[in-house]
């Protein structure tokens, strides 16, 4: 095997080693459970369990960006307080609870910690940051934030931001209802019928290509949990992005207006019954260094099976190019003879 096919291996089982590092190198629900170094949770969270590593822990006393009604700076405690505050009570006016008082927040949504971590020490390093994310499925794994002053600043500012992340919750915990299948009806009719008129629409207030405004159009998921931010603000509330507002929603996408109202509504033990049948991908509850550790057997397999086929390949080229000669040598010798 020659050294430029060797290097042309390497170099090819080290992009896929690098690729699949880069798949691996997030939060799953292995990770999320994994409290170390971690305060928590805060107190005055109304319900919700919220996680700060050290270096978030020692800001939260610190004034913030974002001011309360009065004008004055909110502490990034008080920032995550008043948005977690916000949430519960919006939920409370758009949720259902049973006979024992349990809806979508005890039965899930307060299941799930809020994780909030420095980027340079989270295991993606800068370049991987999350703003805001959610990992795991089955009311699992956890909500979590690379970047604290910007994300407790924004989630103060604009509570249905918060809500964005809690919607992925309760749509991977019942996927198999049947308001989840509503919500992917309305997205297909969504991106087919309304989404072409609402670009003409408000062609002068995006950039057209741009990821963020139509944030809502990247798929079923994202869709459910932008047009719930919509459905969670406020009277007089408007977002940047589409959709605006609730009355908005409403009035551009009736379907998906629907949907979503449903969706909330749930009947806490119909989504009890879906919780209960929720499957948890296996790769979602391993140690990511058992994940790595097996994706580097298998690349190391996949390398020596390469080199081993080139180098057969070689070997067989290099004795066709042999005998080519060995006969181009006899033939000449005969023709000499005559």
């Amino acid at each position: 095997m020659s050294p430029a096919s060797t290097d042309m291996v390497r170099l090819l089982c080290v992009s896929i080693f690098a690729l699949c590092l880069s798949q691996c190198a997030c939060m799953n629900i292995a990770e999320c459970n994994k409290m170390s170094g971690f305060t928590g949770p805060l107190e005055g969270m109304s319900g919700f369990k919220v996680y700060v590593d050290g270096y978030t822990s020692g800001i939260l006393d610190d004034a913030s960006e974002s001011q309360d009604e009065h004008g004055n700076p909110r502490t990034y405690r008080e920032c995550l307080a008043h948005a977690t505050s916000e949430a519960r009570s919006r939920l409370s006016n758009r949720t259902n609870t049973n006979e024992a008082g349990e809806g979508i927040f005890e039965l899930a949504l307060s299941k799930v910690p809020l994780k909030i971590m420095n980027g340079a020490s989270s295991s993606t390093g800068d370049e991987g940051a999350q703003h805001f994310a959610y990992s795991g499925s089955c009311a699992q794994g956890c909500v979590y934030s690379h970047m604290p002053e910007r994300l407790i600043r924004d989630i103060a500012n604009s509570p249905d931001l918060f809500m964005h992340e809690y919607a992925h919750v309760l749509h991977l915990a019942s996927m198999d209802s049947s308001e989840s299948r509503a919500i992917g009806a309305a997205y297909t009719d969504f991106m087919q019928t309304k989404l072409p008129a609402l670009e003409t629409k408000y062609s002068e207030t995006y950039e057209p290509g741009g990821c963020c405004f139509w944030y809502s159009a990247t798929n079923d998921k994202e869709f459910f949990a932008v047009t719930t931010q919509a459905y969670f603000l406020d009277d007089g509330e408007q977002r940047w992005d589409w959709p605006k507002s609730s009355t908005l929603l409403q009035s551009e996408d009736a379907e998906a207006y629907s949907a979503v109202v449903d969706y909330w509504s749930i009947d806490p033990d119909e989504f009890a019954a879906h919780l209960g049948n929720c499957k948890i991908p296996l790769w979602e509850t391993m140690d990511q260094k058992l994940i790595i550790a097996g994706l580097a057997g298998v690349l190391l397999l996949f390398g020596i099976g390469l080199c081993c086929l080139i180098k057969r390949c070689c070997s067989r080229r290099g004795r066709k190019g042999k005998a080519d000669k060995d006969e181009g040598g006899r033939a000449k010798i005969q023709l000499m003879a005559i």
